[in-house]
């Protein structure tokens, strides 16, 4: 039994005994036979239909029948818990006071953890790097006595300085930050004019 839509009606002159026929034959949707009705037209284009063949495709007439057509309903979307994002008003974002205002915390406690954590580990990274090279070239110049410490005490005398030099060029270069952030905040401000009385 083949069920289906019919895709397509085709008509072929064909000559009879008594003259010239008109053939018919058809094809459904998904299927690329065609049937063959004979003489007789029996389905239009777009009827949904069932039926029986036999050899080369010759539909049995006695087993055909007409469907009632059916509208295809579409189906309702799967609830993927998917909440719609609210209307962008441009920029990156929605510009809404809760992501204003954490944005601006977000840029604060970023500031605070340079200044705390990150600007001081990175100036003592490099002035490790810079003791190690100072003891380094110290030690090609004599410029460091071990007494009569052991050979194998000799290390650790070695890392003790870098120890030492690092932490020197560590205060020093946060010293020098510190005053050029106050040079920076001085900058701009207008000087005293001649002649005007100090507030001290």
């Amino acid at each position: 039994m083949i069920k289906g839509t019919v895709s397509k009606t085709y008509e072929k002159e064909w000559p009879g005994q008594d003259g010239t026929v008109v053939l018919h034959s058809f094809q459904i949707q998904g299927d690329k036979r065609y049937f063959r009705t004979g003489t007789d037209k029996l389905f239009s284009q777009g009827e949904s239909i069932q039926f029986e063949v036999e050899g080369n495709n010759q539909v049995v007439t006695d087993s055909v029948v007409k469907l009632a057509a059916s509208v295809a309903t579409a189906p309702a979307p799967a609830q993927t818990g998917y909440t719609p994002r609210p209307a962008w008003q441009g920029g990156g974002k929605p510009k809404t006071t809760e992501n204003f205002e954490a944005r601006q915390k977000y840029w604060e406690n970023k500031e605070l953890r340079d200044i705390e954590v990150v600007e001081p580990r990175i100036t003592w990274s490099s002035s490790r790097t810079a003791a190690i090279e100072v003891v380094g070239l110290a030690l090609q110049h004599d410029a460091i006595a071990f007494g009569n410490a052991a050979k194998g005490a000799k290390l650790g005398m070695i890392l003790d300085f870098v120890d030492e030099v690092a932490a020197r060029f560590y205060h020093q270069s946060m010293a020098a930050a510190e005053t050029a952030a106050g040079l920076e905040g001085a900058v701009g401000k207008a000087p005293a004019k001649k002649g005007a009385q100090s507030d001290e």
